[in-house]
């Protein structure tokens, strides 16, 4: 990605807009030439509209995790499975006929149909209706490469008719995506990619295929094909230090070069936790759950000074005070949402050597004067 100076020079005429910046003793505001080394960026408006789209996230989908401010992983498990119940009692849906069709995906554990080991069950027949490039016509042949299709984007070249419970789950798990992103459109304005897989890793990565207003369907039988040239660098975690570890350590650039590896052999170079995790990605696999997510523990505002670094106290106390009024906004908006106030405050610096450095002391109660009105006790 371009810098601001980089795009300027490419692209004389671009206006850029900046986000609000903190300025002395102010609260956050727009201003006309904020700069790195007197302004400190204000994420108020972000993290807001977060809690927004947050907000409805977790209506819609009690089971859900934020994994950042503008990302959030949704386990509809449970409310797409009973929607399959009552469509399987109605008679709606479609099922492979007589016991030479049988697929064994009936019996996996991602039917959503409750059985037992000696009941046999049809394969769901799963059509997956590709809309052509016109959005008009409508195709029934086998399309190669990813396909539009009513229900978003399929990887990989599946064929138009797929058979499962697990391929039916991620229909039906489609249709709820696309639920929730005009539902977030129409309430809040904000347009959203959205990747549906049968695990977390596969599910990040469709996200990021087709931004920033479609949604992909990685369909486990395309999975391992798809990974294969899949750049190791690109697979979440492995992008820093330990991609370039992993690239050099066996000339790999893709997750296919690896899928002949065993465990113990990426073992014998990684140890044997680093081992499993890039077997695991590799192969797609990812058993971690989406599990709610716990209150934050602690607030932080933080500026870094590698750019441009502090060389007296009148300056650093000046910086003190910009992430004092930082700090506070987020103390107070904590206190009228979770009635939360914190007990604690630590101040942490680095040396120019390098030496971290902290101090800690108790936090103002939030009764004394002016703690609930100004920074100032900060």
């Amino acid at each position: 990605m371009d810098t601001a100076r980089e795009a300027r020079e490419k692209c004389p005429e671009l206006v850029l807009v900046h986000v609000a910046t903190f300025m002395g003793n102010n609260p956050p505001a727009y201003h006309k030439a904020p700069a790195a080394n007197t302004h400190k960026v204000s994420l108020d408006e972000y993290r807001r509209a977060s809690r927004r789209i947050m907000d409805v996230f977790k209506r819609l989908c009690p089971t859900m995790n934020k994994a950042s401010i503008d990302e959030a992983y949704l386990d509809a498990s449970e409310q797409l499975r009973q929607q399959i119940l009552d469509d399987f009692e109605r008679g709606t849906l479609e099922l492979a006929a007589g016991p030479d069709t049988m697929h064994p995906d009936a019996l996996l554990l991602h039917s959503p149909m409750p059985y037992d080991r000696d009941m046999t069950l049809p394969a769901a027949v799963v059509r997956w209706v590709v809309v052509s490039r016109k959005g008009k016509e409508k195709e029934t042949a086998r399309v190669d490469g990813p396909a539009s299709t009513e229900y978003g984007v399929l990887v990989g070249d599946p064929p138009p008719v797929t058979f499962g419970w697990g391929d039916l789950m991620l229909r039906y798990a489609a249709r709820f995506a696309q639920h929730v992103r005009s539902t977030l459109f129409e309430e809040l304005g904000y347009r959203a990619s959205a990747g549906i897989a049968h695990n977390r890793f596969l599910a990040k990565i469709g996200s990021g295929l087709h931004k920033p207003d479609q949604q992909t369907i990685l369909l486990s039988s395309q999975a391992e094909k798809f990974l294969s040239t899949y750049p190791i660098t690109s697979i979440p975690s492995l992008g820093g230090k330990l991609g370039a570890l992993v690239e050099n350590a066996f000339g790999a650039r893709t997750a296919g070069d690896l899928a002949d590896y065993t465990v113990d052999q990426l073992a014998l170079k990684l140890g044997a936790e680093q081992a499993q995790f890039l077997y695991n990605r590799c192969h797609g696999i990812d058993d971690s759950p989406v599990a709610d997510n716990k209150e934050p523990a602690t607030l932080t505002s933080a500026k870094n000074f590698l750019r441009y670094p502090v060389e007296s106290l009148g300056k650093l106390d000046r910086w003190i005070s910009m992430n004092s009024v930082d700090l506070w906004t987020r103390v107070v908006e904590e206190w009228e949402l979770r009635k939360r106030w914190p007990r604690s405050l630590t101040l942490s610096y680095t040396t120019r050597g390098h030496n971290m450095r902290s101090r800690t002391t108790a936090f103002p109660p939030r009764l004394i004067k002016g703690a609930k009105n100004s920074p100032d006790a900060v």
